[in-house]
């Protein structure tokens, strides 16, 4: 009877032996696996966003401002056969922010940040929320500069009613903040067309008038590029604490992704 016992003790020793080293497998494959999903829908489309996005507008290589047509204002109480919306020329931030985030999976996100890369995705949002910050701040001068333009020329703005002098001031703000931020842009000239005055580059007509109100609005702009530079200036140096940002950033990402143990555990993966 105790050599049976003592038998039965050494295979029920053996199983749960055996039981418990496959759970051991098990487990570590799972951490495996939950680091490569970490590294795959979370660190590396983060790292892939500050190359391809961020990079180039955090050094202002490529424009931050830019004027599209869009929604200007909301009508209330417009008529249904009324437009609700006024469509004009608006000025646009580059704020990347949603197209950094749509790859990333947003469970694995709250797990990286709650439990094994906190700093590191901490980082990476206080960088997006400066950058954010940082593009509005260059949208408000930029918006500030072009309503300056439009009040000091004297001419209406764009699009005006039919046949009368008008300036696009907005497409003019963006023009004083590419040359102000050393983007290459295209030079303005003036062209008499019809006994009218024009002020055009190589894609648009940007302001109508008489000479004198042409000459009166490079003058006018010419004078903003000389007022203008120190709030321009602050805005590079900012950009320049940001382009250090990024780049300590894009470090730790690829140190992270380099790593070949998942660091802490989560409950996403349990022993049990």
């Amino acid at each position: 009877m105790k050599g049976l016992l003592l038998y039965l003790a050494g295979v029920l020793s053996t199983i749960v032996g055996s039981w418990i080293a496959s759970k051991i497998h098990v487990y570590h494959d799972n951490r495996k696996l939950h680091h490569e999903e970490l590294k795959q829908k979370v660190l590396s489309p983060i790292r892939t966003a500050l190359d391809d996005s961020y990079a180039s507008l955090v050094k202002h290589a490529s424009a931050v401002i830019s004027e599209s047509w869009g929604t200007q204002q909301l009508v209330q109480g417009a008529k249904i056969t009324e437009y609700p919306e006024v469509q004009g020329p608006v000025l646009q931030a580059a704020d990347l922010r949603g197209n950094s985030e749509r790859n990333l999976d947003e469970a694995l996100l709250a797990d990286a940040r709650e439990n094994h890369y906190r700093e590191l995705i901490v980082s990476w949002e206080r960088f997006r929320d400066s950058w954010t910050n940082h593009s509005q701040k260059c949208k408000s001068w930029a918006s500030e500069v072009a309503l300056r333009i439009l009040s000091q020329s004297g001419l209406a703005a764009f699009p005006p009613l039919l046949g009368k002098p008008y300036v696009m001031h907005l497409r003019l703000a963006v023009l004083l903040y590419l040359r102000l931020f050393q983007i290459p842009t295209e030079p303005l000239r003036r062209e008499e067309r019809d006994g009218h005055w024009w002020l055009v580059d190589r894609s648009a007509t940007l302001a109508t008038g008489t000479e004198k109100q042409i000459d009166e609005l490079l003058a006018l702009l010419e004078g903003f590029l000389q007022t203008e530079k120190p709030t321009a200036e602050v805005l590079r140096q900012e950009a320049e604490r940001l382009k250090s940002e990024l780049d300590s950033l894009h470090q730790k990402l690829s140190l992270a992704i380099a790593e070949r143990q998942l660091r802490r555990r989560c409950s996403m993966v349990t022993f049990f």
